[in-house]
């Protein structure tokens, strides 16, 4: 949905034409920058796609390096309420397992998990790894990601994801 979303408006923006909603994220940009800056936040989770693209604009043009997790937490605040779970905590579960499906790292994910919302649900959020982990296939963000074992089967593949 969010791909979808920006393929249209890559097609309806140019270099001279851009929409008014980022004009508005640019003009707010220099103070977001300065408070993530002076505060030292190691991470800034954002739940819906204003300030998500505010964050890629000023990593894009300030060398802001502040990972996002809009897609996930967004996924979750989504999908939560439908499947009868709280907003807030479906838009947790989601964000970890998002991340975990990117980089293929559930342990790293669990962990995250654990700083970010505390151990006390830490089976759902290792479920959803886990879960999340096995459905992402061998994709990646780290093209130079060596995956030694197979996801399904006992069996040696010896590959870099894709």
């Amino acid at each position: 949905l969010f791909g979808k979303a920006y393929q249209i408006a890559q097609h309806l923006s140019s270099p001279n034409r851009k929409f008014v909603i980022y004009y508005c994220n640019v003009r707010g940009a220099a103070a977001l920058h300065e408070y993530i800056e002076d505060n030292g936040f190691d991470g800034v989770i954002t739940t819906h796609l204003s300030p998500a693209e505010t964050l890629t604009w000023l990593r894009r043009n300030r060398g802001l390096t502040v990972p996002t997790f809009f897609i996930g937490a967004t996924l979750g605040c989504v999908l939560g309420p439908v499947l009868g779970m709280p907003a807030g905590f479906a838009a947790a579960i989601a964000l970890v397992a998002m991340f975990c499906g990117a980089v293929n790292c559930p342990i790293a994910s669990i962990i995250l998990s654990v700083e970010l919302f505390g151990s006390s649900n830490l089976i759902y959020f290792a479920l959803a790894c886990g879960i999340s982990y096995m459905l992402s296939g061998y994709f990646g963000l780290y093209s130079s990601q060596k995956i030694i074992y197979s996801k399904t089967r006992a069996e040696y593949i010896n590959r870099y994801a894709e």
